[in-house]
């Protein structure tokens, strides 16, 4: 998903996309506790992964997918946290207090929902702060943004509304390689 200039099918297996990895810029972590959310839900959906990194500032990257013969029809595939450069070595669900995986069904996760077209990574002591900066920046154009000061990285979540897993990235030791949020193209 992360390899620029792959090709994949998308829309259920009915389109052809080419992806494109793009750096959208580092989000500082000061308590290293992430969320990734709906920015206009910030106020009433910013419970942090229980998984937590060491304080510091993480690259973001995205994959965007360019669907079809239509060179502005771009979409994003996935926003990826990247905490070290190791390989990844295993998956697993992000998850947020009381959230058990055993709790799900075939092909079900928990994921995180959105109503306004967007999702954002942002630290747990930032949220609060951020409230109202997807109203005030605005996406425009580009499918991505990260705020100046690098307190979150906001971007256009795959086809729109709906809900998205994040999944957690480890190396063969067991650490923390990465955050990755699925978009579900």
């Amino acid at each position: 998903m992360f390899v620029d200039g792959a090709t994949r099918t998308v829309g259920g297996g009915a389109q052809r996309a080419r992806l494109e990895v793009r750096h959208a810029g580092d989000l500082h972590l000061p308590s290293g506790r992430l969320i990734a959310t709906d920015p206009a839900w910030l106020e009433h959906d910013a419970v942090p992964y229980t998984v937590t990194v060491p304080p510091g500032s993480y690259p973001v990257t995205l994959s965007l997918a360019r669907i079809g013969a239509d060179p502005r029809h771009l979409r994003v595939a996935a926003a990826r946290l990247a905490v070290t450069d190791r390989p990844v070595h295993g998956w697993e669900m992000a998850l947020r207090p009381g959230q058990d995986p055993l709790d799900l069904g075939h092909d079900e996760f928990f994921g995180f929902g959105v109503d306004a077209g967007m999702a954002c990574f942002v630290d747990a002591d930032e949220a609060e702060r951020r409230l109202d900066t997807w109203r005030t920046l605005g996406l425009g154009d580009e499918p991505y943004l990260r705020v100046e000061d690098g307190g979150m990285v906001l971007w256009f979540s795959g086809w729109g509304d709906g809900a998205y897993p994040t999944w957690i990235g480890r190396d063969a030791a067991g650490e923390v390689v990465c955050f990755v949020a699925d978009m579900l193209l």
